[in-house]
């Protein structure tokens, strides 16, 4: 009976690391967009980026977030810091056009999708509009979705549109399972 519990527990151990390693493909210096992390205090974006074209930090709150709008193309969503800190962070990084906006690897909207393979490899996720989960940034015009998974729930969403990368998103726990 021993040998069998040690078996069953190795066997777990071995499991895990290994749903582990498939789900953390991106190291986590490739986890930004624009050079903006998730969680960083909105106060050091509004630093490089400067005054956005849209932020309504009235009604910023832990769990409720804020959009926050540079130009047309570039978004993020800020919620009050967790922990007890009242600092808002940066909660998610959506990107609609080539606006400068990049991965660290440089993959930009407008990109062809082959891009993505050659610096990522093959998505953790690829699914079409109609399986798309509920914990997905809701959009009508594309086709396909490539979800990466990063470190902490770190990941990537690119949505895709005639093989063309028509949005990036960054967020916790993006396409994750579930």
């Amino acid at each position: 009976m021993r040998i069998i519990s040690k078996i069953l527990l190795l066997t777990a151990v071995m499991i895990v690391s290994l749903c582990i390693t498939c789900f953390a493909k991106l190291p986590s210096n490739q986890t930004s967009l624009g050079g903006i992390t998730l969680f960083q205090p909105i106060s050091d974006v509004l630093k490089v980026y400067g005054t956005p074209t849209y932020f309504d930090n009235s009604k910023i709150e832990y769990g409720t977030p804020t959009t926050v709008i540079i130009g047309k193309t570039s978004e993020w969503t800020i919620n009050e810091g967790s922990g007890g800190s009242k600092t808002p962070i940066v909660g998610i990084i959506r990107v609609t056009a080539n606006n400068g906006f990049a991965t660290p690897a440089g993959v930009t909207v407008g990109m062809d999708t082959a891009v993505l393979y050659k610096v990522y490899g093959h998505p953790d996720r690829l699914m079409n509009k109609k399986s798309t989960p509920y914990n997905i940034p809701k959009r009508n015009d594309y086709d396909t979705l490539y979800i990466y998974y990063g470190p902490a729930g770190h990941n990537f969403a690119f949505f895709v549109r005639n093989e063309k990368i028509i949005e990036i998103c960054l967020g916790l726990g993006i396409g994750a399972l579930g």
